[in-house]
């Protein structure tokens, strides 16, 4: 069985604004520990953010922090010239769950949508609020669609 977790297959489709990468890799010149909670905050709804502050640092600051900003302009170029793999979607024939978040911005809930229509009697889940990281903000939402699929046709 396949599982794809806020997945696209391509960078052509919903690609990310320029704004957003520019976002990403841009250096901000704040301490190490805000300029990590200013890139995770991405990955969630403001509301969320805003009522969750405390368990954001908690889970991201320590490994965030030690992310070069190098790095993370690499990651952003890599996004950003990515061409995608949508014609080889068709190839496969595992059982496949998709997930995303209804209020991800990178990517969009398209891309699942678009990759479910590629693979053959996919099962597509939007979970709603949810933004990148859906798994954090839902974590037993998540793996309560995870174990239903898996225990489906085992």
């Amino acid at each position: 069985k396949l599982i794809l977790y806020a997945a696209h297959c391509s960078g052509n489709l919903h690609p990310p604004t320029r704004k957003m990468i520019e976002q990403i890799c841009q250096g901000s010149g704040l301490p190490d520990f805000q300029e990590s909670l200013r890139f995770v905050c991405m990955l969630f709804p403001d509301d969320w953010v805003e009522n969750n502050k405390r368990r954001i640092r908690g889970l991201f600051l320590k490994p965030m922090s030690s992310i070069p900003i190098d790095e993370l302009r690499k990651q952003a170029q890599a996004i950003e010239n990515w061409n995608g793999v949508c014609e080889r979607l068709k190839e496969v024939t595992s059982p496949t769950l998709l997930t995303h978040g209804d209020a991800d911005i990178l990517p969009p809930p398209e891309e699942s949508k678009n990759i479910a229509r590629f693979i053959p009697d996919s099962q597509l889940e939007i979970i709603e609020g949810g933004g990148h990281g859906v798994i954090f903000q839902q974590p037993e939402r998540f793996a309560d669609i995870v174990f239903d699929f898996l225990k489906i046709s085992i």
